[in-house]
């Protein structure tokens, strides 16, 4: 398992055209990835998506994401010691129904 931080909002330090770019706060919004494979990289799980929100609001009113990724929400968009537990219980009940 690999968690990575991913800042989708933030602007980049230095514009090509102007040099640094000054004067302006810096959007730290972020989502955290995390994936998931075994040693050979035979067997890959779904990505898991942690967010601030418990609805994404950008998936639709129809749109299921948990059918492509396993999605989970707090307020830290970390992977908390909760939702990793919750995932590996999740990730046991699914290797037992693979014996």
């Amino acid at each position: 398992m690999d968690d990575k931080g991913l800042f989708y909002q933030l602007e980049p330090n230095v514009i090509l055209a102007t040099g640094p770019a000054k004067g302006k706060k810096k959007n730290k919004v972020r989502i955290t990835v995390g994936l998931f494979s075994n040693a050979t990289g035979t067997d890959k799980q779904k990505p898991l998506l942690i967010a601030r929100a418990a609805k994404l609001r950008c998936f639709g009113k129809d749109f299921n994401p948990n059918f492509y990724i396993t999605h989970r929400h707090n307020t830290t968009v970390g992977v908390t010691s909760m939702v990793f537990a919750v995932w590996l219980t999740d990730f046991e009940c699914s290797m037992t129904r693979q014996k």
